[in-house]
């Protein structure tokens, strides 16, 4: 691994007053500078998640279809409320290969 992308986190911490900060931070300052041109309805997609207080100027960034992020970003609110995931309350991240 290289020092322009250090280890990310498996543990986050959900804060939501961060995201709008942590989304320009990791996906709007200086994004094409870093992503190259943004493809047609592609969008910047960023982990650790902006909506938690890893998020932000060190998170990994790339484009991705913007249908993909629109619904993955549907899915993180939809897992916050179903697990009651509120402000502060820790959980862990679990990368899982679909075959």
């Amino acid at each position: 691994m290289t020092s322009d992308n250090p280890p990310q986190p498996r543990v986050l911490t959900r804060d939501s007053t961060l995201a709008r900060k942590n989304r320009v931070a990791s996906c709007q300052k200086d994004r094409e500078k870093k992503l190259g041109e943004k493809p047609d309805g592609w969008s910047c997609d960023e982990y650790p998640f902006a909506s938690t207080q890893e998020g932000g100027a060190n998170a990994r960034a790339q484009w991705v279809p913007a249908s993909e992020n629109n619904r993955q970003g549907g899915k993180m609110m939809n897992f916050y409320r179903s697990q009651q995931i509120i402000d502060r309350d820790k959980f862990i991240v679990k990368a899982v290969l679909k075959r």
